[in-house]
């Protein structure tokens, strides 16, 4: 099956490159608008300091005593640092450092410590590429792979259930060390265990090449990013109820690129068990063939220099983290999601494209929820960029009468500031609603499980939401509460936010969201239902955007249909 979101990036971007105004990041609000964008974090050529722990598969021991703040894992005893009423553990260490010859190698557990380690920091940014309004810099460093725990301090009379969550930012870029990502506020109000977690970026996670195909353990490279992201909710599986958490009741969750991670951990048979449910906000469910994984492989060697090398795989190894990630480019140009690095069907993390294997039922079968933002593109689409003629470019790739129907399902209108929204609405709707559309009908085909849709709405306070509306990444400020720090916020806004944490909250518990007072949501049926959030609240509606879904389908499949000599 082709799938809208793999397909249109590659369509669209070659077609209409000089039409497409350059990714803008300048909102009113940096950490919400760019929230797949990085994240400050040490030096990006950093390797294990002093202590890290090293590979080691042995069992270990602890002569600590589990006491408030003090929870012994199964590598060693952590000391955590209280929050409110909340113990947040930050920076515990669930694989060894992936440095020196464990880089490009699976997860390994990290060495036993003995003693209690301080968890009172949030970890380094993994190796990455940042653009800070227009400068470029390299940050991060390859000893990252660490997650962050937050558990109520009360006691409680039966385990909790677990919201664990996984970044975006293209698996190339982002970090839980951001205040966006807190997770006390839901941990606090909700009574649940939160894991933030990181996962290996851009080359050192996602690179497919011949010479590193040994280095995998399984014979085919890439996916190591994947493989942190199984590894981690095995800790959670081994660790979890030290914290007070219920290991038969994680949902696996994240935003963007951490939505289409969270896809692949649904359809991976390495992550059979460790779940019991799932929730995708703006993230397609694709994974690229080998073969277009192995020839970018290439072609990056050519960009780092290693392409002569008599010994590719000893350059490559002998590059700093910096000279790894320099040539790794921006995630969003103009509206258009770069899928420069990601899954690749490898035969064993994947071992067939994401969508086949859940309509061939060989998926891991969890109530599911996925969703879209009204206005996913509008940051990287400033006032000003479009004209009525650049909209008309955007279309000028299909045949007809695909580029008629586009163009009036997304009518320029007479000025540049109609033929901007117009533009949002239709790289959005291609690239996120029409993907979550496409997820659920899949799944709610495949399984008995529930399936529920949700349409975000709700723009952020002051001149941002006039400008920018529910931008790609803005509900997690919801999610987590964080939107409550923001002067501008009001009592709609923090509705929203206790209104969002109830709904995930309860599907991590109960597979359900539904609850309590709140406004029904329906599942996905053959009606289309999806709950619509923002404004006042929430409203269960049906149906959303089909007719521009199946024209965006039509357009795609005429593009791609072989042609007859």
């Amino acid at each position: 099956m082709k799938h809208i979101a793999l397909v249109i990036v590659a369509l669209l971007a070659s077609a209409c490159t000089d039409a497409l105004p350059q990714s803008d990041s300048g909102t009113s609000r940096a950490d919400v608008a760019n929230a797949d964008s990085g994240a400050p974090g040490g030096d990006a050529d950093a390797t294990a300091g002093d202590g890290a722990p090293s590979a080691d598969s042995g069992a270990c021991t602890s002569d600590v005593t589990p006491s408030p703040g003090v929870v012994v894992t199964h590598r060693g005893a952590i000391r955590g640092v209280k929050r409110g009423e909340t113990w947040a553990y930050l920076g515990v260490p669930f694989a060894a450092p992936p440095v020196g010859d464990l880089r490009w190698r699976p997860p390994q557990e990290p060495a036993c410590w003995a003693g209690e380690r301080a968890a009172d920091a949030l970890p380094p940014a993994c190796p990455q590429r940042e653009n800070n309004n227009g400068t470029i810099s390299a940050i991060g460093q390859e000893d990252c792979l660490y997650l962050n725990v937050w558990a109520p301090a009360a006691a409680s009379s039966s385990p909790r259930s677990v919201l664990f969550f996984i970044h975006g930012g293209g698996n190339a870029q982002g970090s839980t060390d951001r205040d966006l990502y807190d997770g006390q506020r839901l941990a606090e109000r909700e009574d649940a265990i939160v894991v933030t977690i990181q996962y290996r970026l851009g080359p050192l996670g996602f690179l497919v090449l011949p010479e590193l195909d040994k280095r995998s353990g399984h014979g085919q490279s890439g996916n190591l990013g994947l493989l942190d992201q199984v590894h981690a909710l095995k800790w959670v599986q081994t660790n979890i109820a030290s914290f007070g958490g219920d290991p038969k009741r994680v949902m696996v969750f994240g935003e963007s690129a951490g939505a289409l991670d969270t896809c692949m951990m649904l359809v991976s048979p390495l992550a059979k068990g460790l779940f019991a449910a799932a929730l995708m906000q703006s993230g397609a469910c694709t994974a690229a063939p080998a073969d277009q994984r192995r020839k970018e492989g290439v072609e990056y060697l050519t960009k780092v220099g290693c392409d002569g090398a008599a010994d590719r795989e000893a350059c490559l190894l002998g590059k700093t983290a910096t000279e790894l990630t320099s040539p790794v480019g921006e995630v969003i140009v103009g509206g258009l999601v770069q899928q420069g690095w990601g899954p690749v069907v490898d035969g064993y993390v994947l071992p067939d494209a994401p969508l086949v294997l859940i309509e061939q039922k060989q998926h891991n079968a969890v109530p599911f929820v996925v969703g879209s933002n009204s206005d996913e593109m509008s940051p990287t689409v400033p006032p000003g960029s479009i004209t009525p003629v650049k909209l008309a470019a955007l279309f000028a790739r299909f045949p007809e009468p695909h580029r008629s129907t586009l163009a009036a399902l997304y009518p320029a209108g007479s000025t540049n500031t109609s033929a901007r929204q117009a533009y949002i609405d239709a790289v959005s709707d291609a690239q996120f609603v029409c993907s979550a559309r496409d997820v659920a009908k899949t799944l709610a085909a495949s399984q008995s499980e529930p399936v529920f849709r949700y349409s975000y709405e709700q723009p952020p306070p002051g001149v941002a939401g006039s400008i920018y509306g529910a931008f790609h990444g803005l509900e997690l400020a919801y999610v987590f509460a964080s939107i409550e720090d923001v002067a501008a916020a009001d009592a709609e806004d923090k509705a929203i936010a206790q209104l969002l944490g109830r709904y995930w909250a309860r599907f991590a518990k109960a597979g359900d969201p539904n609850g309590g007072s709140d406004p029904n949501w329906p599942r996905y049926d053959n009606n289309e239902s999806y709950l619509e959030i923002g404004g006042t609240g929430a409203r269960a509606k049906s149906a959303l955007k089909v007719a521009k879904c199946e024209a965006w389908k039509a357009a795609i499949a005429a593009l791609v249909a072989p042609t007859t000599p």
